[in-house]
């Protein structure tokens, strides 16, 4: 009720399901409750258009590349298409449902994974079905352009300057952390739970987070801003542990969180 959530049995306007995975409980009711609330709020979508959706997560694996479970919102998305969803694009080479069963296309509200992009998009990333690539490649550049430029107005706001005023004011220090992982899940707690493991002696500061293995550049931004590298189950490129021992800056890589 403190975040305007009332319940019908209330006076309110919340529908209240209790479901259980395991028994199988109360899954067809809440298929019949999202039915019905869809008729009422008039929740339409076309699919004779090009797909419009949301990426709810990607990763790096070895087999497939790079792959991404997007959620279809509008149109319908086919085998082939070519896309761009934040920083990445490409065609997509390959789509499965929730299954792993292989699908050639995909509608409104249906979520698959994809493979084929470029890059790992953001979690929440949209995506859209372009004309070609060069359009879906102009697209990325600038979505990546706007991240560096945000990028490097948050880290003029933690230049060592503002460090040093902060430490003589304050008497705290800081630790600067460049975390890497596997999945935007785990990223999203682990920079969370960082984040909160900060005590008045030490200060935990996530400079940077995101999915995949550990690069160049996030050795050349440790350096920079003398962080540590922190990765959990991600591999570590040749060249940036190359370039990390030459620097002096620290790597530590965890595939277990104690």
């Amino acid at each position: 009720t403190n975040y305007g959530l009332v319940p019908e049995g209330w006076g309110g306007d919340v529908i209240m399901v209790p479901v259980s995975a395991i028994t199988g409980e109360g899954i067809d009711n809440l298929l019949e409750m999202i039915a019905l609330q869809a008729e009422i709020m008039e929740l339409n979508a076309s699919s004779e258009r090009d797909a419009i959706g949301t990426v709810i997560e990607a990763r790096r694996t070895e087999g497939k590349g790079i792959v991404a479970t997007v959620l279809v919102q509008t149109g319908t998305l086919k085998t082939g298409d070519i896309v761009a969803a934040g920083i990445a694009h490409g065609r997509v080479r390959a789509m499965s449902d929730d299954r792993n069963r292989p699908v050639m296309e995909a509608g409104p509200s249906m979520p698959v994974e994809i493979s084929g992009l470029d890059l790992v998009p953001d979690a929440g990333d949209r995506f859209y079905v372009m004309e070609d690539l060069q359009k879906a490649r102009d697209m990325a550049s600038t979505m990546a352009e706007r991240q560096r430029v945000e990028s490097r107005t948050v880290r003029q706001r933690v230049s060592m300057e503002n460090l040093l005023e902060s430490i003589q004011q304050a008497g705290t220090k800081e630790l600067k952390i460049v975390l890497k992982a596997d999945v935007q899940g785990t990223l999203e707690v682990l920079t969370r739970t960082l984040t909160d493991l900060s005590v008045s002696e030490v200060q935990a500061n996530v400079i940077h987070s995101a999915v995949g293995s550990i690069n160049d550049s996030d050795v050349l931004l440790a350096d920079a801003s003398e962080a540590v590298i922190v990765g959990f189950n991600v591999l570590v490129d040749n060249s940036a542990r190359s370039e990390a021992d030459r620097s002096g800056i620290e790597i530590r890589t965890y595939n277990v969180i104690y």
